[in-house]
C-alpha cells in the first residue's frame, strides 16, 4: 500500500476511522435534517408549545440522527488528533478527501436520501481517488548517477 511506507498500520487506522466517522456524520445529519425540515412546518403551524405530543414525538428520530451525527464528528476529531501524533499532516490531510467518495457512494445507495447516480460525479470521484494516489505514493526523482530511483520520504 502506498501510504504505509511512512509508518505502521495502527497509526493510519486512526486517520481512516476519522474519515469513516466524518462520512457517517454527514449522512446522519442529512437524514435528520431532511426529516426535520418536513416536520418543522407542522410545528410552526401550531406553535412549539401548543403542539400535540405526537407531533413533538415525531421530532425524536430526526433529532437523534442529528445528535448522533454531531457525536460522530466529536469522536472523529479525537481520532484525527490521535492519528496526527505520528502521521505527517501533508500525508494525512489528503486522506480526508475519501470522505467525499464515501458520502457520494453511500448517498446513492440510501433510498431516503434520494441522490441520483451521475457519470459526471463518478468521474469527479475517480479524479479524487487518482489525486489521493498521487499524493500518497512515493515520488520518483532523478539521480544524476543511477537513473531513476524512489526518494526516501522518512
Amino acid at each position: 500500500m502506498t501510504i504505509q511506507h511512512l509508518s505502521n498500520k495502527s497509526e493510519w487506522r486512526w486517520i481512516f476511522v476519522s474519515v469513516l466517522l466524518v462520512s457517517i456524520a454527514q449522512l446522519l445529519m442529512k437524514l435528520g435534517m431532511q426529516t426535520l425540515a418536513s416536520e418543522w412546518s407542522s410545528i410552526e403551524a401550531c406553535g412549539l408549545f401548543k403542539c400535540q405530543w405526537p407531533t413533538l414525538l415525531s421530532l425524536c428520530d430526526p433529532l437523534l440522527y442529528v445528535f448522533t451525527g454531531l457525536s460522530c464528528y466529536v469522536v472523529s476529531m479525537l481520532c484525527w488528533i490521535k492519528g496526527l501524533q505520528k502521521i505527517p499532516l501533508s500525508k494525512a490531510y489528503p486522506v480526508l478527501s475519501l470522505s467525499y467518495v464515501l458520502v457520494y457512494v453511500a448517498a446513492i445507495f440510501i433510498p431516503s436520501l434520494d441522490e441520483p447516480f451521475s457519470w459526471f460525479n463518478t468521474l469527479g470521484i475517480s479524479l479524487i481517488l487518482f489525486g489521493l494516489y498521487l499524493i500518497c505514493s512515493k515520488p520518483i526523482i532523478r539521480s544524476s548517477t543511477n537513473g531513476l530511483k524512489t526518494r526516501n520520504t522518512q
